[in-house]
């Protein structure tokens, strides 16, 4: 049985030895790396990177670490119909359109919203694959091909200096940086920034 028949090349005739087209082209979405906190809900743009005469699409999407809380409509109209919510952390998505869909590259498709149940990485915690539901997508012509997901991690040009956590603090806080590479860094600590008198402590 067929169920969510996108592209109608479903079959009632099992003799039927009619097998629909499959071609290499593959629909690749892309979404920032980035890191989320345990308990932190964030929306996540899903963005076009390779998104050109598509009909439909459909998957299923693995949340390791993370449940499912929404979708926002981008340049694509999807919405809570678009989605079935298997588990917390499974969930499938389908979508179809009349006609071919060319969206440019960047443009955000959807915002997915997550909630962290434990610190970590997107790349880490959304994955797209065939589970539950095949993850394929249509052209106009109704050939099937793949669609996969692209983590994107954006190039460090220098120092980053993160903000402590928690600001404001007692006793302990945490202050992170990002460097372009490994090497040795020197944080340079003030008493108080604005006494004249300032003593300097280094870590």
């Amino acid at each position: 049985m067929k169920i969510g028949d996108v592209n109608g090349n479903v079959s009632t005739n099992v003799s039927n030895p009619a097998v629909e087209g499959r071609s290499n082209r593959n629909v690749v979405m892309a979404v920032a790396e980035q890191t989320i906190a345990a308990g932190e809900v964030v929306e996540i743009p899903v963005i076009a990177a390779n998104f050109s005469d598509v009909v439909g699409y459909q998957f299923t999407m693995n949340l390791k670490g993370g449940s499912y809380v929404g979708v926002n409509a981008g340049a694509l109209d999807i919405n809570a119909s678009n989605v079935g919510v298997i588990a917390g952390d499974v969930v499938t998505m389908s979508y179809a359109s009349t006609e071919g869909t060319s969206i440019h590259a960047g443009e955000v498709l959807f915002t997915l919203i997550v909630k962290a149940d434990k610190a970590g990485n997107v790349s880490e915690m959304i994955t797209l694959n065939s589970g539950v539901t095949a993850a394929e997508s249509y052209s106009s012509d109704l050939t099937v091909g793949k669609v996969s997901l692209d983590v994107r991690t954006a190039p460090v040009a220098g120092i980053e200096l993160n903000q402590n956590e928690p600001n404001p603090f007692k006793g302990q806080t945490t202050v992170s940086f990002v460097m372009p590479e490994a090497a040795t860094a020197t944080l340079s600590v003030y008493d108080d920034w604005k006494s004249s008198d300032s003593k300097k402590h280094r870590c």
